[in-house]
């Protein structure tokens, strides 16, 4: 006595179940695979992730906002007046969020918070508040920056060699 099989069509997955996988779940775990790996390279090598701590930076970054630098920056090209970097402290993992202002060769100062180099006065339109820092003149060296919070009220500067730049702020 033979049993007849029907021939039925197939039942479709779910709508959960293709919303899950998709309708070939190899090809989706191979793609799920392919942009962990990609998300893994660019957070590890291009991108750091950075949560702003503080107020020296104030009005531009507020305490607890979450940015990326981009930790190529530099690697073709030097840093610029103005670039918001991080700067690594005691390794990457302690750094701290600054405005690049001096460059090497530049002769600066700073008087009643307000930034002078070489006997100019620096145009800085994002300063919403002066602080009363005074520093004596001084000439920045080959690969050696100034650098300078926003909120110049509180904000610490000084000296940042070009090693201890791990990148540039995106936005």
């Amino acid at each position: 006595m033979e049993v007849e099989l029907e021939n039925k069509p197939p039942i479709p997955p779910s709508f959960w179940r293709r919303f899950s996988v998709g309708s070939n779940p190899v090809r989706t775990w191979y793609r799920l695979l392919c942009l962990s790996i990609l998300a893994y390279v660019i957070l590890k090598y291009l991108l750091l992730p950075i949560k702003v701590t503080g107020y020296s930076m104030f009005p531009t970054y507020r305490n607890g906002q979450v940015n990326y630098a981009n930790r190529l920056a530099y690697r073709w090209a030097k840093p610029q007046r103005g670039d918001i970097v991080i700067i690594k402290t005691t390794g990457e993992r302690v750094t701290i969020l600054k405005r690049i202002l001096g460059l090497p060769g530049d002769r600066i100062r700073m008087q009643d918070g307000k930034v002078f180099i070489n006997n100019k006065e620096l145009n800085e339109p994002y300063i919403k508040q002066n602080g009363g820092w005074r520093e004596r003149e001084l000439e920045l060296k080959p690969d050696v920056y100034w650098a300078i919070g926003d909120n110049r009220a509180i904000s610490e500067f000084g000296k940042v060699h070009a090693s201890m730049l791990v990148g540039k702020i995106l936005f």
